[in-house]
């Protein structure tokens, strides 16, 4: 059996050497988030969305909304939007037109209007058409909206024609929360922050500030809080932080490993790794009265633990086959383990998607390590990532779409795929960023 200290000096050393590769970005501050895409939309809906008329009532260009609603349906990969250059002017100045829109191969098409009601507040109107039938899906107006809620009113709209069209539920208008190193503070020191931001990257706001690293982000349900792992005391601990910055308490500083925290879907529990009893196993914790109870009891490593959609089993990676693999174990019977990755020889970091169907992970393939995905009925395993330094997979709050940290020739970086890997979206956001989480859907959040 290893000691707890060598256990602990590994885990941190290896966080640390994954960090000092990336490259120094500019700060946070001077330029605002944009979006890249890039890969195939292949087999997905076309759709014009058209610009807004009076969008020039907003002064900043990145408050416009037929682009943000553009991106957030190329972001799923389920959508293919016409870009605006390709559209006619004369067309889009003028009454709706579904002949010319079918002529070019437009299936659906999103107008909307602007209005101002106010000193920055405005009402927003959009509709949603079906050129191949004339069905009018969506007809929604946004009443009293301040200009620094423009952005949430698109993903709203996003979110609205992504349910009308696929019948399945909108994950746009939501949040994120990832890490971000900064090495621009006077005294040279590197700064670890952690920060949360809607799910394009825009509106950041951070949580806390800390010189020693913070890492394993997970979401509660209700998404008021984050649990997560901090260096502060020179150790690792445990946190359990409110978003309003009301409760910040250490769930677990045991002597060893703590980490990797994650709430259980009805926000009850947190699955942890701890090594406590010398060995690093997972336990879950009952949030109220800190109650542990242990799950794991093999002499391996077994850490990452995550929930099933139901609660009621967990995945795990282990090194008891003699490389990392996934196993699922029922909290009925724990004891009883069952293997669920078989291709590769290391896969690590299990996330299930909450729709039950599907297990996101990062294997080593050809190339580094990229995320891949597995149904859990067929047990079809795809890799579909090809950045080839993978890590933290988090899934949409509809299953559909994939966070996750990756580094780039200038360093951490986040990206969105779509489930089945057509779709690849860079947040070109300005700092070394990593260990990202998907906020569930809540609304009124």
């Amino acid at each position: 059996m290893k000691s707890k200290a060598l256990t602990l000096t590994r885990l941190l050393s290896t966080w640390l050497f994954g960090a000092s590769l990336l490259v120094t970005m500019q700060s946070w501050a001077e330029d605002p988030v944009r979006v890249e895409i890039t890969g195939g939309t292949e087999q997905s809906y076309p759709i014009a969305v058209t610009p807004f008329k009076g969008q020039a009532l907003i002064a900043s260009a990145d408050y416009n909304i037929a682009q943000i609603v553009r991106d957030d349906l190329s972001r799923s990969g389920r959508f293919n939007p016409m870009k605006e250059s390709d559209m006619s002017p004369a067309k889009v100045a003028g009454e709706l037109d579904l002949d010319y829109w079918r002529k070019v191969a437009q299936d659906f098409v999103v107008i909307g209007e602007v209005r101002a009601q106010g000193s920055d507040m405005f009402q927003v109107d959009m509709r949603l058409i079906n050129s191949l039938n004339n069905q009018e899906l969506v007809a929604r107006r946004w009443n009293g909206v301040s200009g620094n809620l423009l952005r949430t009113a698109a993903h709203q709209m996003s979110d609205a024609v992504y349910t009308a069209v696929t019948g399945r539920g909108g994950a746009f208008d939501t949040r994120m929360a990832y890490v971000r190193i900064d090495r621009t503070s006077a005294n040279k020191r590197k700064m670890f922050l952690l920060e949360v931001a809607d799910s394009d990257g825009f509106a950041p706001r951070t949580i806390l500030r800390s010189y020693m690293p913070l890492m394993s982000i997970s979401w509660s349900p209700d998404a008021t809080r984050l649990a997560y792992v901090t260096f502060e005391n020179r150790k690792p601990e445990i946190i359990v932080q409110s978003l309003d910055g009301r409760l910040r308490q250490s769930v677990a500083a045991f002597d060893g490993i703590n980490s990797a925290p994650v709430w259980s879907p009805d926000g009850k529990s947190l699955l942890m790794t701890l090594s406590k009893g010398g060995n690093p196993d997972i336990y879950v914790m009952d949030v109220a009265s800190k109650r542990l109870t242990q799950l794991t009891f093999d002499s391996a490593i077994e850490t990452e633990g995550t929930w099933s959609s139901d609660g009621q089993s967990i995945y795990f990676n282990s090194d008891r086959r003699g490389q990392p693999q996934v196993f699922k174990a029922d909290l009925a019977s724990p004891r009883d383990v069952k293997r669920i990755t078989f291709e590769g020889k290391y896969n690590a970091r299990p996330v299930a998607s909450p729709d039950g169907r599907y297990l996101a992970y990062v294997r080593q393939d050809v190339g580094g390590f990229k995320v891949t995905t597995q149904d859990l009925i067929s047990n079809e395993s795809k890799v579909i990532s090809s950045t080839g330094t993978d890590e933290s997979p988090s899934f949409s709050p509809n299953s559909d779409m994939i966070l996750y940290s990756y580094n780039d020739y200038r360093g951490g970086a986040i990206a969105v795929l779509s489930r089945n890997g057509r779709a690849f979206t860079k947040l070109n956001i300005n700092g070394d960023v990593r260990d990202p989480a998907w906020g569930p859907l809540v609304s009124a959040q």
